[in-house]
């Protein structure tokens, strides 16, 4: 069976993955990809037990920049980058409260193990703490705090007049 065969009887979607996992050998029968093979197990799903990275189909939620940096520092010891960093979407307070309920909940157990490696249970989640002027950090179970958000603007309160002009 010639591909142009091939492609003329399948669906164009199942079309495309077979040519894509599967190639015609001379006779006419489908093989598995050798490519497929060589890929590295954290990209096809089976997970060893020293294998730190997170799934490639979960999206992984951050709450601040800090903790997707954090997180991003740590290597797997055996396929290096865990994953690939991406933009931050806005976590609110309340959905940043119940991330360790999503965690445990709406998880697989890799992303769980993935999660644990990068933040110890033991040490977090920290409990946030706002300062006066705007800054929030984290402080950790253990005692230290991490600066995790500075604001640009310079907060007044309601009741402090705005700076006098001055002329020349």
């Amino acid at each position: 069976m010639t591909t142009a065969m091939l492609r003329s009887v399948m669906h164009p979607a199942t079309y495309r993955w077979c040519h894509f996992w599967c190639h015609l050998d001379a006779v006419g029968g489908l093989l598995p990809r050798r490519d497929a093979l060589l890929l590295p197990a954290c990209e096809t799903g089976h997970f060893s037990p020293e294998c730190i990275c997170f799934p490639e189909n979960e999206p992984i939620s951050f709450s601040w920049p800090l903790e997707q940096q954090i997180a991003f520092a740590l290597k797997c010891p055996l396929h290096g980058d865990r994953f690939r960093p991406m933009g931050l979407i806005y976590v609110s307070k309340w959905l940043r409260d119940k991330q360790q309920y999503f965690l445990a909940k709406r998880k697989s157990a890799q992303y769980r193990k993935a999660w644990a490696a990068t933040f110890p249970p033991g040490l977090w989640p920290g409990k946030e703490e706002k300062t006066d002027d705007g800054k929030i950090f984290l402080k950790l179970k253990d005692g230290p705090s991490l600066p995790i958000y500075e604001p640009s603007w310079n907060p007044r309160g309601k009741t402090e007049p705005p700076a006098p002009l001055q002329r020349r």
